[in-house]
């Protein structure tokens, strides 16, 4: 056998797996003396495996594959120099941004039929969904504070692990145990000075861990763990004693050393937290919804007096930071700001054709108008305004 035999059966052979190897072998054997020699059993069987490679053939595509990479890259570069960027590249990404939202939304409608077909297979998930969902309509139909508290409340009753997760003490965002001594001390003081002395200790920025970890208040539609609830609970009744002996101490019209303490208590309070501030966020129209905000805040008497915003967010500011405090319960109405925010108000079909002609979606004048309408024609510091834009 020559030399050039043995380097092609043992190439053949090699490039084969066991199984492949064996099953070969095993016909060989049983077919009898008058197949010949194993290369010439393999050519009639098997005739793929003695065909040789023809390397200039992916020498050939290889060549091919990279000019036609180098000339469309070429040819996309010239184009972006000539005409720019936005001119080249805006429909392509357009295209690549409208092909994801339909696959994401596609998705979405898949996964809500699933839900569906769910419900209707099994009777207790359309009993329980049903129930929650019901429940949920009532937390975004709410028309004020109370109503959506009450909403929330029911919510996490009705959610077995939200109830657990509140009961559960333990945490990596806050200390337990800390919050329980402070708030076992400020139950069992007695003096004023005493109180005052523990509301300074607590009355600080991340006490504990329980004003700066957001995981504690994103578990539950209302409220937090139930440690936290009950020491916010003891300090605001600690808070009630202390103002409920000072009106006392004041009616008296004497200067007393209980005064001095409780002023001196107060300017490190402010001093500890400083101005308050409301930062509104952008998101579109979606901005809209801080108005809802704004007005719960107004009726709960906690708006603070600087407020700032990005994007529509600040649109929103320097809606509030124009107007007073009498004026701000009234133009935060939903009956009062829905008619007036009506710039994006045009069909799809006069927005694509506006985009296709101009570049842009929406007509600029209704904004210019929305906002002279909005803020009026004076600058803020002539129009007493009630609260501070940043």
């Amino acid at each position: 056998m020559s030399n050039s035999t043995v380097s092609l059966a043992s190439s053949i052979f090699t490039s084969l797996s066991e199984g492949e190897l064996a099953s070969i072998l095993r016909a060989y054997v049983t077919s009898g003396p008058d197949v010949g020699s194993l290369l010439d059993f393999v050519n009639s069987t098997r005739p793929d495996l003695l065909e040789p490679e023809d390397p200039a053939g992916y020498i050939r595509y290889s060549i091919l594959v990279i000019f036609a990479v180098l000339t469309s890259t070429t040819v996309l570069a010239v184009l972006i120099v000539v005409f720019g960027t936005h001119k080249i590249l805006r429909y392509p990404l357009l295209i690549f941004f409208a092909a994801l939202c339909a696959v994401e939304l596609c998705l979405y409608v898949l996964v809500r039929q699933l839900v569906r077909a769910m419900e209707k297979v099994f009777p207790v998930f359309r009993k329980s969904w049903r129930s929650r969902r019901h429940q949920l309509r009532r937390l975004t139909e709410a028309k004020n504070y109370e109503a959506y508290k009450e909403a929330a409340r029911e919510l996490d009753k009705s959610v077995s692990w939200i109830q657990k997760w509140k009961n559960t003490n333990d945490s990596v965002g806050y200390s337990s145990l800390c919050i329980k001594s402070h708030g076992e001390e400020l139950r069992c003081a007695k003096s004023l000075e005493h109180k005052l002395a523990l509301l300074r200790q607590i009355l600080v920025t991340g006490f504990a861990g329980i004003g700066t970890d957001e995981y504690l208040f994103s578990k539950s539609f209302l409220g937090t763990k139930k440690c936290i609830t009950d020491f916010y609970e003891s300090v605001v009744d600690t808070i009630d004693e202390v103002t409920a002996h000072l009106e006392t101490v004041t009616s008296r019209k004497n200067d007393s050393i209980e005064k001095h303490l409780f002023s001196e208590f107060l300017n490190d309070i402010m001093l500890t937290f400083g101005q308050p501030a409301l930062c509104l966020s952008g998101g579109g129209m979606m901005a809209l919804m801080h108005f809802g905000i704004v007005e719960t805040m107004i009726e709960q008497g906690c708006l603070p007096k600087v407020i700032c915003g990005t994007s529509g967010g600040s649109v929103v500011a320097s809606y509030l930071c124009t107007h007073t405090d009498d004026e701000l319960p009234r133009i935060v109405k939903p009956e009062v700001v829905q008619p007036k925010w009506s710039p994006c108000g045009d069909s799809w079909w006069t927005c694509i054709k506006r985009f296709l002609r101009t570049g842009y979606m929406f007509d600029p004048l209704p904004w210019h108008n929305l906002l002279a309408d909005l803020l009026g024609g004076l600058p803020k510091n002539e129009q007493g305004v009630g609260a501070y834009l940043q």
